[in-house]
């Protein structure tokens, strides 16, 4: 896990989906069935050019300069923000993976605590 956080992995039994708020609630009680701690956190660096201008608002093209190289032969997880950058570099995602599905505390404050699984980048 080379994201600045623990990733907590809730099975489909502990959660239920709030259609008024569209996210899926952990049930009272669960607890995540994996936990995965951060072992550092690759980066992505990206600069903002500013490109035009739309009704006063500066509107941007971001463009990466570089990451960090993932572990060699390893599967990561990684922000989706990272995927991006290396597939703008043409750099192999395989063995790269996102968190799916997000899950939250609540659905009167919802924070997101955890997910459902990973995806497979390619």
């Amino acid at each position: 896990n080379y994201t600045p956080h623990t990733i907590n992995i809730y099975s489909q039994e502990q959660v239920e989906y709030v259609p008024e708020i569209r996210k899926y609630v952990v049930k009272e009680g669960e607890e995540p069935i994996v936990v995965i701690p951060s072992d550092g956190m690759l980066s992505a660096k990206i600069k903002y050019e500013k490109i035009t201008e739309i009704d006063g608002i500066p509107i941007h093209e971001p463009v990466v300069e570089n990451c960090d190289e993932p572990p060699e032969g390893e599967d990561v997880i990684v922000s989706q923000l990272y995927v991006a950058a290396m597939r703008a570099l043409g750099m192999d995602t395989s063995k790269l993976y996102t968190v799916s599905q997000p899950v939250y505390n609540s659905k009167d404050n919802p924070r997101p605590v955890g997910c459902l699984g990973l995806n497979r980048t390619k």
